[in-house]
């Protein structure tokens, strides 16, 4: 049986399987000011999503999506080894 690498966000509720993915990238600061409070999502469905900025240390406080708290532990973790370098 193959390992995946990703997470069931509801194990025995739901087959869904989520991939978790790490990518990085340095941005200046007016690039970030630009972004904050970006409309997207399919406007046709009425679908708008606000993008709002968080500083990273305040993230897991913030969110309530088991996605985002799963993905901040695999990233701390995964720094602690020594996998990821900043």
């Amino acid at each position: 049986m193959a390992i995946e690498r990703g997470m069931y966000p509801s194990v025995g509720g739901c087959d869904e399987f989520i991939r978790l993915l790490y990518y990085s990238k340095q941005v200046t600061p007016d690039y970030l000011h630009d972004l904050k409070g970006k409309a997207t999502g399919n406007i046709e469905e009425g679908e708008v999503i606000t993008l709002d900025l968080i500083p990273y240390n305040d993230l897991w406080k913030r969110s309530t999506d088991s996605k985002t708290l799963a993905s901040i532990l695999l990233y701390e973790k995964l720094k602690m080894e020594g996998k990821i370098k900043e």
